[in-house]
């Protein structure tokens, strides 16, 4: 749902503007309330890491997909997009023997894999027809490039030196920095200048406000949380 909703969003917002307005909004919101549950948010080794992370997960992953979703149907996006778990089975190098010694670790991966392309295989056939091959290529490389940042977003995360029991510290700053990010290339890439507030649909200002709580604040902290 979190690429349907950021396809909708994109029909009244440019890609890098998109980001900052979510991972913005998202970050503060979230990082307000870690100060109201007291949780520290201020540590200098969690923001280093949560910059690092922060980086290769939303700028540049969310970045490459976003600007992917102008040449590809919703549909082959989250097919490209449930691969990230085979490349994070294969850069997880310190797992790797325990990994491909349990073959129901492999085959899950696989299962879930076909499972997804099935799902989404007559809407992607469908919508296919409705793109240029050259396009197909370009969004296709810059997808590719995503899920490889954001796997290895998740292993440098995983292992990284980040202070234990500060998840949601850990998550409002990624996405803070992200955010920061963002605006300085929607500034850089003229989306600031070029937005039309008036001629955004209301379609848009929705699937942004599901972006920021349920793709963002609610999906993206409990992968953080899990990693």
């Amino acid at each position: 749902s979190t690429y349907f909703f950021i396809h909708i969003a994109l029909q009244g917002f440019n890609p890098f503007l998109l980001g900052a307005i979510r991972f913005t909004i998202a970050g503060t919101l979230l990082l307000f309330w870690c100060h109201k549950m007291k949780e520290p948010i201020w540590n200098k080794q969690l923001i280093k890491t949560s910059a690092i992370t922060g980086i290769l997960l939303l700028f540049i992953d969310m970045g490459l997909v976003m600007k992917a979703q102008q040449y590809l149907p919703s549909s082959l996006i989250a097919i490209v997009a449930a691969s990230t778990a085979i490349w994070i089975l294969l850069l997880d190098k310190k797992m790797w023997k325990a990994n491909f010694k349990n073959w129901n670790t492999v085959l899950g991966v696989l299962i879930g894999f076909i499972g997804v392309i099935m799902l989404f295989s007559e809407q992607l056939l469908l919508s296919l027809h409705e793109t240029g091959s050259s396009n197909r290529a370009t969004g296709m490389c810059l997808l590719i490039l995503g899920t490889l940042s954001w796997a290895s977003g998740s292993v440098y995360s995983k292992y990284s030196d980040s202070p234990k029991g500060v998840t949601f510290a850990s998550a409002a700053w990624q996405m803070l920095i992200a955010g920061f990010l963002f605006w300085i290339a929607a500034f850089s890439n003229g989306d600031i200048q070029r937005f039309n507030l008036q001629a955004t649909p209301n379609s848009s200002w929705i699937a942004i406000v599901y972006l920021i709580i349920f793709g963002s604040i609610l999906a993206f902290t409990s992968y953080i949380w899990l990693l």
